[in-house]
């Protein structure tokens, strides 16, 4: 799903269901932004001072966070209101993954 990319590079090909769905979940717009930092620090412990350094000094790594906070919101209120796997909810997963990853090669320069 992903090429080659440095750290902040993320591609994806989305469906535009899938691209839909997110314009239309608007609650992490609403979010402060230490929420987004806190699901970070929590994701990686170990890290917290180096992961307070980046988001601070690193735009792209605030804007990867807060991709990353936004879809496990997202994930989190689907599978609250939704009983069997949805197309959508699968797509979310994998985005999961992905930027989870991409969060570990900031964090760990892999």
């Amino acid at each position: 799903m992903q090429a080659q990319l440095k750290p902040g590079k993320t591609r994806f090909f989305l469906s535009s269901k899938f691209i839909k769905s997110i314009y239309s979940f608007q609650y992490f717009i609403m979010v402060p932004l230490h929420k987004q930092l806190e699901l970070i620090k929590k994701k990686f412990p170990g890290q917290i001072d180096y992961i307070e350094d980046l988001y601070e000094s690193n735009s792209d790594f605030r804007t990867l966070c807060g991709d990353y906070f936004s879809c496990f919101e997202y994930l989190k209120e689907s599978k609250k209101t939704l009983n069997t796997k949805h197309e959508t909810v699968e797509e979310y997963e994998n985005l999961e993954k992905e930027l989870e990853k991409e969060l570990q090669n900031f964090i760990f320069g892999e």
